[in-house]
């Protein structure tokens, strides 16, 4: 059996078409507002980080159980830290996050600026 790549596109037209011909109004509504919604909560951050990055640096910076987070997730502190502040240098010019023994702990001086690109 062969399959006809160049149909796909098509199909994917015609597929979200009858997608949208089944949609209640309510559903419409949603989805139209969905783009705004995910814009409102992106930050510059959210293109930098990965998703476990940038959850790591949510918990230091509101709280949160990072133990918890860290073993559902078979991730080091240390690891994470690393990659943050990798990720992060070229806005910051410096590491974010340092360790006090084994505890990640983000720079005072940096505080507020994380906090106002990385919303709760």
């Amino acid at each position: 059996m062969e399959f006809d790549l160049s149909k796909l596109s098509g199909i994917r037209r015609s597929s979200d078409a009858v997608g949208q011909r089944l949609m209640t109004e309510e559903e419409r509504y949603v989805e139209a507002e969905l783009p705004a919604v995910q814009e409102a909560k992106d930050t510059m951050t959210d293109c930098i980080l990965s998703g476990d990055e940038l959850r790591f640096t949510r918990i230091l910076l509101y709280g949160g159980d990072l133990q918890g987070f860290l073993s559902e997730k078979h991730l080091m502190a240390s690891v994470l830290a690393e990659a943050v502040n990798e990720q992060l240098y070229d806005e910051f010019a410096d590491t974010v996050i340092e360790f006090d023994g084994n505890t990640p702990i983000l720079v005072e001086d940096y505080l507020d600026d994380l906090k106002g690109m990385i919303p709760s």
